[in-house]
Formats: structure tokens, C-alpha cells, sequence
């Protein structure tokens, strides 16, 4: 538990002039909604990301390192900057299509 000194101190540190709780938990909230600011998406919610491919695609990615991971424990976790960049890397530019039988 943070007692009221600490608490102001890093509202301070975080640029708040005068702390108000009432005024900067909502203020900082609204920061943390807003992008991803760090959170880590599991091998569920990657996959969903990724377009509902299997665990083992995502699993062959980590393990070539062609996709950065986090673990947490047991947990394999991943940051959705990374999971952006994974997704820009593999696009395919569209081929001209060309006739055979010309």
C-alpha cells in the first residue's frame, strides 16, 4: 500500500504542479486507455490479432525469433508494437498478373 507522501511524489514526478487524487487518477487513466503504453497481449489474444492463426504458427515465430515475446513465468506474452511490426513484415506486394496465352 502507497501512503498519501509517497503517492504524491510520484504524481509530482509525473508532472502534476499541485496532486489532486480526484484530478490525476482520471488524467492518468486516460493516458494508460490510450495506445498500448506497454501492456502484453497473451498467446490467445495474439492470435486473435494475427487473424486467429494456430499456436503453433505463433510458437514457430517466437522460436525463430522472428517474433519478440516476453515471458512471465511460464507465460508467453506480446507487446502489440511488436505484433504490428510481425504483421507490416509479411505483407506481400500484389504480383502483376500476366498473360500465358498470349
Amino acid at each position: 500500500m502507497v501512503d498519501g507522501k509517497t503517492l504524491r511524489n510520484i504524481l509530482m514526478g509525473l508532472g502534476f504542479a499541485e496532486p489532486n487524487i480526484n484530478t490525476a487518477m482520471p488524467a492518468l487513466l486516460g493516458e494508460v486507455s490510450q495506445g498500448n503504453n506497454g501492456k502484453l497481449l497473451d498467446m490467445s489474444e495474439a492470435r486473435s490479432y494475427l487473424g486467429g492463426v494456430s499456436r503453433w504458427t505463433v510458437q514457430r515465430a517466437v522460436d525463430s525469433g522472428k517474433l519478440p515475446s516476453v515471458r512471465i513465468g511460464t507465460r508467453v506474452m506480446f507487446d502489440l508494437a511488436d505484433l504490428a511490426s510481425f504483421i507490416s513484415s509479411h505483407k506481400v506486394k500484389a504480383r502483376k498478373k500476366t498473360c500465358r496465352f498470349s
